[in-house]
């Protein structure tokens, strides 16, 4: 079993492999502001339009999911850069579908983004 010690030491060097995590992959990559920027509009206009919790409930777990399907992106893109020569054709392949996957979430994110956001703008209009 566990001492305390050691699971204190243990959550605290998970947060720190967290943020260095983060740190590597948001740092200089543009793809990351695009998203973070989506974001914030997103809940700004949740705001706006007086969203409610099970609205900002599905919100937030899409800009999450968006988020983290960019930096398994960006951890694949690290790996592949790895393998040499003959490998290079399957890890761009690898890449490529990585590349589609943060694409197929972003799609999904933005068009559950627009439903909630409409909904909650014909509602405070006062047509719902």
């Amino acid at each position: 079993m566990k001492t305390h010690e050691t699971l204190i030491r243990t959550s605290r060097g998970r947060l720190i492999q967290v943020y260095r995590g983060t740190k590597r992959s948001v740092r200089g990559e543009s793809r990351f502001f695009v998203h973070f920027f989506s974001a914030v509009a997103v809940c700004v206009a949740a705001l706006a339009l007086d969203a409610r919790l099970l609205d900002w409930a599905i919100l937030l777990l899409s800009i999450t999911a968006v988020i983290a399907a960019e930096m398994f992106h960006a951890a694949t893109f690290r790996l592949c850069g790895l393998l040499p020569g003959r490998r290079y054709r399957a890890a761009r392949d690898v890449v490529d579908i990585s590349q589609a996957a943060v694409m197929v979430v972003t799609i999904g994110a933005a068009l559950v983004s627009i439903l909630i956001l409409c909904y909650r703008l014909h509602v405070v209009l006062g047509s719902g």
